[in-house]
């Protein structure tokens, strides 16, 4: 039997958090923006420059520490806005505690140059899932950072490194009479194999991030990298070909196509699987006008277009037990 979810979240519960959050992240930026020109139109003297460093000093200070509080507010808003029958998840997140991971995360980020990042959003995405409960049951996150690190190197940094590395090379044997023709040709071939990368790079980490146990589940997908990546390849060719209007029919597309392979394991065999009745046409017009709105509106109608939308989705998702497939 098909159980499905939904999700009471509403624009207007929504509406003040998002219009702080945008504040908070636009107005330092602009503050700087006007500061670094009232310095460039004035002789610039040490008082000066010492006060556009101070300026710019707590306006990083305010990004860094409220946009953190801020996004975790927006969390427990969208956490507890589902609900699987007929009870919602509940959040117990301590404001305190996150900054407390956030800021040392950042810092020991900013000493090992990057290479502690992985451990950090390991302790954010387990916080979240351990102060995140269901019939007063936690999500315990099972991924670890030195699998995201290994992600990260291998389908990024990786590729990263060898564009780079060819880029020079066909410089060079452009500058001592290279085709044209051919350097053209390998760097597209290169370029294209680096936004396959990229793609996998996104597709590897949130598979990593659907890795919970709850009780004696564990949760996660089911699927295939080489098949994911390129299917996730032709919705955003797609998308490009149609200069974007694709994108509704591409969000609902992939939707779907991980929603019905996450599945819930018990002792290694499946026991609970996920599924999303799709309607593509009405789904498509539905979120292209829930988007234009939010677009006539300058944004004002986009707290209500992002909960309307995941509530469509939301509501047409469901769980069933496995020995029904």
């Amino acid at each position: 039997m098909k159980n499905y979810f939904d999700f009471t979240l509403t624009g207007g519960k929504l509406f003040l958090t998002f219009i702080i959050y945008l504040i908070v992240c636009f107005v330092p930026a602009i503050w700087i923006q006007v500061s670094a020109s009232d310095l460039q139109a004035q002789a610039i003297d040490h008082n000066a420059l010492m006060n556009y460093y101070a300026q710019a000093g707590i306006a990083f200070l305010i990004i860094t520490l409220a946009v953190p509080v801020l996004y975790l507010f927006l969390v427990k808003l969208f956490a507890e806005g589902l609900v699987y029958k007929g009870e919602a998840l509940k959040c117990d997140f301590s404001v305190g505690h996150y900054l407390g991971i956030v800021i040392g995360g950042w810092l020991l980020s900013v000493i090992t140059l990057g290479i502690y990042y992985p451990w950090f959003l390991t302790r954010i995405i387990r916080y979240f899932g351990r102060h995140t409960t269901y019939r007063g049951e936690p999500f315990d996150f099972q991924g670890k950072g030195l699998t995201l690190l290994g992600i990260i190197l291998l389908s990024f940094v990786l590729p990263t490194v060898l564009v780079i590395l060819v880029f020079v090379l066909s410089m060079g044997a452009m500058a001592t009479g290279g085709s044209p023709a051919g350097y053209g040709l390998t760097m597209g071939v290169v370029l294209l194999a680096f936004v396959i990368c990229v793609i996998a790079l996104e597709y590897l980490m949130y598979r990593w991030m659907v890795d919970f146990k709850y009780g004696p589940l564990h949760i996660g997908w089911n699927t295939q990298t080489l098949h994911a990546v390129g299917f996730l390849l032709g919705q955003i060719v797609l998308y490009c070909i149609t200069l974007g209007l694709y994108g509704p029919a591409a969000l609902i597309r992939i939707y779907r196509y991980f929603v019905s392979r996450t599945e819930a394991t018990e002792n290694g065999a499946p026991a609970r699987l996920w599924g999303y009745d799709a309607q593509i046409g009405r789904d498509y017009w539905y979120i292209l006008g829930q988007g234009l709105l939010a677009m006539i509106t300058l944004g004002i109608y986009a707290p209500w277009a992002l909960t309307k939308i995941t509530r469509r989705l939301v509501s047409n998702t469901y769980l069933k037990p496995a020995s029904e497939e």
